[in-house]
């Protein structure tokens, strides 16, 4: 299951992943966060993403491929994407969803991605 919420205070669009997911709910997922994004006037770099993957299970190399994929080619992209882990092998499997972009970055607690997201970008001023 993949549900997703906001802090438009904080441009924060945080995913929250649980159990073993289907290639169609990471497809729709991503279906829904551009809507998302797109509703609340976000252009690519405007917002970060947080998924919260600790519930998740290990996932289908299909699955896997399918996030890959939708990280490269939505058209609205997040500034910075953290994914946060849970057991060894999913936190294993996150890594490799997030090594598609240079802006995204795998953590083992929330407080950590949410510094990460927060902290200032090299060569990118401050919004």
């Amino acid at each position: 299951m993949l549900t997703i919420e906001t802090d438009t205070s904080r441009a924060l669009v945080r995913a929250t992943l649980e159990g073993f997911l289907e290639v169609e709910e990471v497809a729709a997922f991503f279906r829904q966060e551009q809507e998302l994004v797109r509703s609340l006037g976000y252009r690519s770099g405007d917002y970060v993403l947080l998924f919260d993957a600790r519930k998740a299970v290990i996932q289908s190399q299909d699955v896997v491929g399918a996030f890959m994929t939708q990280m490269l080619a939505v058209p609205l992209k997040a500034r910075r994407v953290a994914v946060v882990g849970g057991a060894s092998l999913a936190r294993m499997q996150a890594q490799r969803v997030a090594q598609v972009r240079q802006d995204a970055a795998t953590f083992s607690s929330i407080e950590d991605a949410e510094a990460w997201l927060f902290a200032p970008v090299p060569n990118q001023p401050l919004a």
